[in-house]
């Protein structure tokens, strides 16, 4: 029988798309699913829906930072306090440059670059970019719209010829239309915001589920509270009820 699998859109811009990204990367609950990442752009699929930017809507732009922080904490998940500088930002060098090292490497090797992305955005004193001095600003901040920035965070998880070989190649066409390829085909998939969860239970079913508030619906679709620890898939479904 085929092991449960999640693909997972990403887009560094995304907050809940962090500690979702954080979760899957992270817990016990998730250690026997199959996941994998495909890079998206959130602006492209927020403009195929009709969708708006959480922090554009009164009120629920103050709201939102509450709620994430909330989750955060829940879940001893490290995120800065607030938004990164001159948020928002583009998120296209970044989004480029994981498609095209997603032609290069594996799903494990891709997830490594996408820590790093995610940590320097929301979490720029992880743990995972501890050491990482170069490219950071006087106030520790990286800008990660710069592909000289983005090749050093790379060349600190991935082999340094493999980092300049992607950065070099984030202008190339066949990567842009991929790039673009992934995002309308989340879209197609039903997808109209992230996170975005691409779920295929053991029995083959397959169904999507949006927002970090929804895993519980994605432990019970592909019946994660059945293995491994019980306790802590049971801690998920009880937070997310």
């Amino acid at each position: 029988m085929a092991p449960p699998k999640i693909t997972f859109y990403v887009d560094i811009i995304s907050p809940f798309g962090y500690i979702a990204y954080w979760m899957l990367r992270n817990s016990p609950v998730f250690a026997n699913v199959e996941k994998t990442y495909v890079p998206v752009l959130l602006g492209g699929l927020h403009k195929q829906c009709g969708n708006v930017a959480p922090i554009l809507i009164k009120n629920k732009d103050k709201w939102i930072n509450k709620e994430r922080d909330r989750w955060a904490q829940l879940y001893s998940i490290p995120i800065r306090q607030g938004t990164p500088p001159g948020f928002p930002t583009s998120t296209v060098s970044s989004g480029r440059a994981l498609t095209s090292l997603s032609l290069e490497v594996d799903q494990e090797q891709l997830a490594k670059a996408a820590d790093v992305f995610w940590a320097a955005m929301w979490c720029p004193q992880a743990e995972v970019l501890k050491g990482i001095k170069e490219g950071r600003n006087e106030h520790g901040e990286f800008d990660t719209k710069d592909p000289k920035t983005l090749e050093t965070l790379l060349s600190a998880v991935l082999d340094g010829e493999i980092a300049k070989k992607v950065m070099g190649s984030i202008g190339e066409k066949q990567v842009k239309d991929l790039l673009v390829a992934n995002t309308n085909g989340a879209f197609e998939k039903g997808a109209f915001g992230l996170p975005w969860f691409e779920c295929t239970n053991k029995k083959g079913e397959t169904e999507g589920f949006w927002g970090f508030d929804h895993l519980g619906h994605v432990v019970r679709f592909l019946e994660l509270e059945e293995e491994g620890d019980k306790g802590r898939s049971g801690q998920v479904m009880r937070a997310m009820l």
